[in-house]
């Protein structure tokens, strides 16, 4: 993991996340977040988990993805991080 700046976990998977490429990698339980094949990390300036779940965050824009378990975060599209500073 050359180059990782960051590195999230779930309770059960993992994110290894390198800031400036704009790239990560993910493993373990595919439902939890172990899978992040269809997340672009492009302009993400941190990454949260919560137990079951990743958000990554681009505070210059306000914008967010999330992946993992829905209950537990997985599934933002629709909140608004407009203005959004901090997670």
């Amino acid at each position: 993991f050359s180059g990782t700046t960051e590195i999230s976990s779930s309770s059960t998977a993992f994110v290894a996340f390198k800031k400036d490429l704009g790239t990560a990698a993910c493993w373990g339980d595919s439902t939890y977040g172990g899978d992040c094949s269809d997340v672009d990390f492009h302009g993400t300036t941190e990454i949260h988990s919560s137990e079951l779940a990743f958000v990554a965050f681009n505070k210059d824009l306000g914008m967010a993805v999330c992946w993992g378990r829905s209950s537990y975060g997985g599934s933002c599209s629709g909140v608004d991080f407009s203005g959004t500073t901090e997670i």
